[in-house]
């Protein structure tokens, strides 16, 4: 494979989240470290947001739970909790 011909990574909901340029006998490893967050506004699929014009966000924390709610309140505040089976 050439150089500068393809890249490898790891996506997520059909789009790249890390990725880097194949190199021939290279082995790329990646240790992903995700954090989630919550916001409410009017966005569109794969646009990148501008975290410091975001007022209104809240960390979901996943520490092995597979449910989370969120609640959106009067004063835009976000309310998360584990999800009630």
């Amino acid at each position: 494979m050439p150089d500068d011909t393809a890249s490898v990574g790891i996506g997520m909901d059909a789009a790249p989240v890390f990725a880097a340029q194949a190199v021939p006998g290279a082995k790329l490893v990646f240790t992903p470290h995700p954090q989630y967050w919550i916001a409410a506004g009017t966005f569109t699929n794969g646009e990148v947001l501008d975290v410091e014009e975001i007022t209104d966000e809240a960390e979901i924390p996943y520490d092995n739970t597979f449910a989370m709610q969120a609640v959106l309140g009067k004063t835009n505040l976000w309310t998360v909790s584990a999800a009630q089976s």
